[in-house]
Formats: structure tokens, sequence, C-alpha cells
């Protein structure tokens, strides 16, 4: 493959799908949630990334231990036989103690890659941050330049992602125009292959330089970690044929539809989050002046009933929760069967075959 490439060549699709990247990442950054909520939706988005990146390099970690060192709790890492790779990577990306890439931004050159190499791997790089690979995959041609041109590749690329080819032609366009050099870079570094080991989460550090400074940088680096891995063999194809074709556009497209589909799914949890707590406001609203004990029931009963997957039997609403447990410890089932009955006649509750639910699509009045 060439280092060289016409952008105007990129479908229009594909741009489409960027400019829904670039204006849904940054619509993330004014998202109204509770701080729980928004906390919990980062951490775990933080964490989906780093098992995804340590997935495809072969690292299996629980995601407990995950949690646990974003908290600061390095115990849960040290129970793992890949712990120190595992928090050394964790370290180097920010996750608990300042990321080498956003603290000290420096020119993305070979040296800078050697580095976040030794930091991302920790004992497997060894002590010396030039750790090459030094020795020549027997795979396919694509699979990895021979070894002794690793250097020239590396430099020649990166030469390439920093040069005006690839920069944007506007200030407004910054934010696509780096997308497109971070999918160019793991398409063109899996096929140099410059490391035996790490190469997902070096990548994970290099995406993190090279969208240094723009908007909601971490996040769009995220999602590019989660598209690459929720895609499963689909990712390694279109490896191999942009390696064969020499044509990169059918990678970049792939990749960017990819990461679009995983920013909807984030999108798709936050909008129920925000159903969830709209639904609490009408109900302290509906129940703020009455506290006796049906309406305490009831209460709960559409608390618990908004977070049920589904429609829930009437012989296993008392079990959704221990407060729902507690506040029916010794009714009878004529109170509940009364209690659902009420509900229904209020029109919170749905009735189907399956049992009761809610819908919380009831709260969007443009869908009315």
């Amino acid at each position: 493959m060439s280092f060289q490439l016409d952008l105007a060549r990129l479908p229009s699709t594909c741009w489409l799908d960027l400019g829904e990247l670039v204006a849904g990442v940054r619509a993330l950054e004014h998202t109204a949630l509770g701080l729980a909520e928004g906390r919990a939706v980062v951490r775990d988005l933080t964490a989906q990334a780093i098992i995804a990146r340590c997935a495809l390099d072969g690292l299996a970690v629980p995601p407990t231990t995950i949690h646990q060192l974003l908290a600061g709790d390095p115990k849960g890492a040290g129970a793992i036989p890949v712990g120190m790779q595992l928090e050394a990577f964790v370290s180097a990306s920010g996750g608990h103690s300042g990321s080498v890439v956003l603290t000290t931004p420096r020119p993305i050159d070979a040296p800078y890659l050697a580095t976040i190499h030794a930091r991302a791997c920790g004992s497997e790089a060894g002590s010396s941050p030039a750790s090459w690979r030094s020795t020549t995959p027997d795979g396919k041609p694509w699979e990895g330049v021979p070894h002794e041109v690793i250097i020239p590749f590396v430099e020649d690329l990166l030469e390439w992602l920093n040069s005006a080819d690839l920069a944007a032609p506007t200030a407004e366009l910054d934010a696509p125009y780096r997308v497109i050099r971070c999918v160019l870079a793991e398409l063109y570094l899996a096929w140099i292959r410059p490391f035996s080991t790490g190469h997902h989460r070096v990548m994970a550090l290099l995406v993190e330089g090279i969208l240094h400074g723009a908007s909601s940088a971490s996040t769009t680096g995220q999602l590019l970690s989660m598209a690459l891995y929720t895609s499963g063999s689909r990712y390694a194809e279109e490896l191999g044929a942009a390696a064969r074709t020499s044509d990169p556009f059918g990678f970049l497209t792939f990749c960017i539809r990819a990461m679009v589909d995983e920013l909807r799914s984030v999108q798709h949890r936050i909008g129920r989050l925000q159903q969830h707590g709209q639904w609490r406001a009408q109900l302290l609203d509906l129940f703020q002046e009455g506290n006796d004990a049906p309406t305490r029931r009831q209460r709960q009963v559409l608390l618990d009933l908004a977070d049920a997957n589904g429609p829930v039997p009437l012989s296993r609403i008392s079990t959704l929760s221990p407060a729902l447990a507690a506040l029916y410890a010794g009714v009878s089932e004529k109170t509940l069967r009364r209690d659902m009955d009420a509900l229904v006649q209020a029109g919170l509750v749905q009735r189907g075959p399956s049992g009761l639910r809610i819908d919380l699509n009831t709260l969007l009045v443009f869908n009315r």
C-alpha cells in the first residue's frame, strides 16, 4: 500500500457518516444527565474501550478488574496473569494517573511511537523504549513488513499522516479529518506491524495523540476501539481487502460506519437514562401529596417497572426489587391486583398478554 490518498474519491455516504459522528460526539458534551448517571456512562465507555483493545491484543481481562483500576484500586489487577500489562496500559492511557499522550503532547514520530509502546505494554516491552519487532511474520505478506525496514516505513507513514495531504482544508473540517487520520493509522500500522506485542494498545494511545486538542477526543477514540472489537472478523476481512487492492476507501467507510453504530448505541443508552429521569420527576409530581401505604406501593411499582426489561407477570411484581418485596410483605394478592388496576386505569401502566409494562415513550410528546 502506498502513502497517498485522494479524499475527493471518498464516497458521499462516508462524509455523511463522518458528519453524524462528529456532530453526535460533540452533542454528548452537552448531554443533560444526573451526575451519578453521567459518571457511570463515562466510566463504562472507558472500560469498554480498554477491554476492546486488550481483547484485540489477546488479553482477556474481567470488567470488574478494569473498573477497579479506573477507580484507582490496583488490587484486582494483581490477581490476574496479565495484571501488570493491564495496569501499564490503563496508566498510560490516563485511566487513573494521567496520560503520557495528553499530558505531554509532542510530534508524532517514530520515537514517540516506540515510547508509547513501552509505556502501554509495561514489562512486555522491556526496559528499552525502542523495542521494535525483530522478526518477520510468517503469515500473509500484508501482516507485517520485513523487520529490517520497519523504522523507515513507520517514519514515512507518520510523515504522511502529519502532512498537508491529510490536513483539513478549513477549521470546520478539522474534526472529521482527524478521524480519517486515525482510521488510516489503524490500517497502515496493521500492515506494517512495528511491534511483536501490544499493537492495539499502542494504537489506542496513538489515536489519542492524533485527536489531541479536538472536541471530545477521548470519546471519539473510545468509539473507534469499540467499533473495531465489536466488528469481529469483519475487521480482519476489511484489512485484508484493503491490502490486497491497495485501496483504503473500503476500510475507511467500514470503520466510520462502525463508529456511528457505536455512537448510536451510546445515544440510545443516554436517551433511556434521560427518560428514566423524566419518569422519576413525573412520579414525584404525581405522588407529592400522598404518602400512605397504597401510594408508596404504587410509586415503587412504577419505578421498578420502568427498569424492567419487558413485561412483568402480575405474580412477579412484588419480587422486582427488595423495596417492593418489603412493601408487599404481608399484603394479599387482592391488594396487589387492586394496585395494578388503579395504575392501569390511570394510564401509567399497560396490561398485555405477557404481563404489565410501562411505555416511557409516552413522555416523548412529539411522538404522539
